[in-house]
């Protein structure tokens, strides 16, 4: 397979190929209990402090995310692309309410920050 395509994209093909081979969780919640069990083996990692481990746990966590968009009958890279989207609007309201403020994005306390993110997110 090209590698040359989108990571979260290949990895959805990687998975409709095992799929149609039998290779795949039968019940979503299966899906659910392998992302909860990469999300320790990540936070394991962490306390190691290893970068090659929490890359490896990290890769795996995107993995069972992907599975579970494919178990949706979503398209992740489609998801992540309208996620992206929707925080790069948030985010940049954020800013502009800032400047409108007269302040530096880093000069506002954390619940300013908080408080234009819920704002933005009502825009939505």
């Amino acid at each position: 397979m090209a590698q040359d395509i989108p990571a979260l994209k290949r990895c959805q093909i990687l998975q409709d190929i095992a799929s149609k081979e039998g290779f795949d969780f039968k019940h979503i919640q299966e899906v659910f209990q392998k992302i909860s069990e990469e999300i320790e083996e990540l936070k394991e990692a962490l306390e190691r402090g290893n970068l090659k481990d929490l890359e490896h746990e990290l890769g795996d966590i995107l993995i069972a995310i992907v599975e579970l968009a494919r178990f949706l009958n979503l398209d992740a890279e489609r998801c992540l692309q309208i996620a992206n989207d929707r925080f790069e609007r948030r985010f940049n309201y954020v800013k502009e309410s800032a400047k409108l403020m007269g302040k530096q994005l880093s000069q506002l306390s954390l619940e300013e920050i908080e408080r234009l993110w819920q704002d933005s997110k009502a825009l939505d």
